[in-house]
């Protein structure tokens, strides 16, 4: 059952990803078409100060939910992972990964080194703090699956797996024949 719902959040993963990039594709070819857009309406002194509040808040909830991710794809990996692998894999920028792995580090979960192969190229591995942390994250998650898809049966599990999966497959198959 654990696997099932590992599958499940994998291929939930895997649809949010490919929707959010068509997202992104459709706005940057399109725009937004709204020529208000740039308008800004007056604010008291109160309401920026709320704004700046929320904005400060999921600034920080982004960055320990991509601390996270940084964690689970080193673990994963099982052995150190260059930098430039991370980026691409996350979809982040490099400053923003350097930044990350920055308080990654400051907080004992992580390692940079020099890679055998290139000395130039920066690799990140997991201490044994960071390892700890890795499974402790890994059973959160667990926990979280297995309450997110409860409601269903195993038989209705099986029929979301497979309904998201051939989603996915036309998503992908749709983007490389458009060359995205």
């Amino acid at each position: 059952m654990e696997d099932l719902n590992r599958r499940l959040m994998n291929s939930l993963r895997l649809t949010y990803n490919l929707l959010r990039r068509r997202r992104i594709q459709g706005v940057l070819l399109e725009g937004s078409g709204d020529p208000d857009d740039g308008a800004k309406q007056p604010r008291t002194k109160g309401a920026a100060d709320m704004e700046k509040k929320q904005l400060l808040k999921i600034k920080e909830e982004r960055s320990a939910l991509l601390q996270e991710m940084i964690i689970e794809a080193v673990c994963q990996a099982g052995k150190p992972v260059s930098q430039r692998q991370l980026t691409g894999q996350l979809s982040v920028s490099p400053q923003l990964l350097a930044d990350e792995l920055g308080r990654l580090e400051r907080k004992g979960y992580v390692s940079r080194s020099r890679s055998k192969d290139s000395l130039r190229e920066p690799c990140v591995s997991l201490t044994r703090q960071g390892e700890a942390r890795a499974a402790e994250l890994q059973q959160i998650k667990n926990r979280q699956n297995a309450e997110f898809f409860k409601p269903l049966t195993e038989e209705e599990k099986e029929t979301l797996l497979t309904l998201l999966d051939k989603l996915n497959l036309a998503e992908e198959m749709g983007l490389k024949e458009n060359g995205l």
